[in-house]
């Protein structure tokens, strides 16, 4: 197994939203650019896209993942807009729990209202015009902020999104989880690193098993992040955390500290209470516009979730447009660089239009 090194788009701007219990919380602006790569004036106040990670492959539980870099195809799509894209971090779990992830993205969106202005210039963004955008556990986070945030997002942009939590599936064992331990970690060591609690032990990056040696390089891995980081044996141990959650059914359980819990009851309301199909509601009058993006062959997520959030949003009158992608699997975009791939018309090109209608 083995994942494409393609550089990160440049130019960028880091910054840091805030600080919670110690821990940095940065994100990375992708200024607008021009056909030759230099940041684009002169075209007015431009929206701007809220980009939120999930993880790379089989999904992440919240457990490991970064902001350095959105899934591949996201710069230049919205670029392709004259669109400015933010990227934003948040802790992992198990030191938090998942309302503080929430918070940790409500603390970036505050940041982007009030500083975006003087980072890329009054004259160049609008800051009341954008998206939430995400993939995965990321989208689920982006449908979240579609009534959370003031002003809301003109269009949530779902890519194989999370919506119903307290489905069974995400319960289910994973045995045969296709993916390697690295380390020699003992069934003891990767339960007592379940069991921290200790937010000032928590993280904001970690690679993902196949950005760890000896699938990816750190010289490959400095290019594809446009940052000088070096994976340790925390990044290991954490990628192996994630696969004994899967493998053993821990995922919702760990995110949500399921032993808080005395009745099943009152931790399946805790899962719904994070749901799309169940925060989303009759009190959701003028949920933004969302485009939908999944593969019928998923096998983390249920296609199934999007086309019940899809026929729910519609009632509602929200003007949404789905797009299945046959025979594709979760993360099956990731990778998708530009429009020579032949996918790039059937999965990012409808997202364009959608977008395109709604904000120009």
């Amino acid at each position: 197994m083995k994942i494409p090194v393609i550089p990160c788009p440049t130019p960028f701007i880091d910054h840091v939203a805030g600080q919670v219990d110690g821990i940095d919380l940065p994100l990375r602006v992708w200024p607008a650019v021009d056909k030759q790569g230099e940041e684009e004036k002169g075209l007015g106040k431009r929206p701007w896209v809220l980009w939120i990670h999930g993880v790379e492959l089989f999904s992440s539980a919240f457990m490991y993942g970064k902001h350095y870099v959105p899934n591949v195809w996201v710069i230049p799509a919205f670029r392709s807009l004259s669109y400015h894209v933010v990227s934003v971090s948040y802790r992992f779990v198990p030191q938090v729990t998942h309302d503080d992830i929430a918070s940790d993205i409500l603390t970036a969106y505050e940041w982007c209202k009030t500083n975006l202005s003087s980072v890329l210039g009054e004259e160049n963004v609008d800051t009341d015009s954008f998206i939430c955008a995400g993939d995965s556990a990321g989208a689920h986070l982006a449908l979240w902020c579609g009534n959370h945030l003031s002003p809301r997002p003109r269009v949530v942009v779902d890519i194989y999104g999370l919506t119903s939590l307290d489905d069974p599936f995400y319960s289910l064992c994973v045995p045969d989880l296709p993916l390697p331990t690295l380390g020699q970690h003992s069934t003891e060591e990767l339960e007592s690193d379940l069991n921290d609690r200790d937010p000032a032990n928590a993280v904001v990056t970690s690679a993902f098993t196949l950005e760890l040696p000896p699938f990816t390089s750190g010289d490959d891995l400095k290019v594809a992040w446009g940052i000088d980081y070096t994976p340790t044996e925390k990044d290991v141990r954490r990628a192996d955390l994630n696969v004994y959650t899967f493998k053993n059914g821990l995922k919702m359980a760990n995110i949500f500290r399921k032993y808080r819990f005395e009745a099943e009851e009152e931790y399946t309301k805790e899962l719904q209470r994070w749901s799309a199909m169940h925060h989303i509601g009759s009190k959701s009058s003028g949920y933004p516009a969302t485009v939908i993006v999944h593969g019928k062959a998923d096998t983390i997520v249920p296609v199934t979730q999007s086309h019940q959030l899809a026929a729910k949003l519609r009632k509602m009158g929200v003007d949404v447009e789905e797009n299945y992608i046959d025979g594709a699997d979760h993360l099956f975009e990731t990778y998708l660089a530009g429009p020579e791939d032949p996918m790039w018309e059937k999965a990012v090109v409808p997202v364009i239009n959608f977008v395109r209608k709604h904000l120009g």
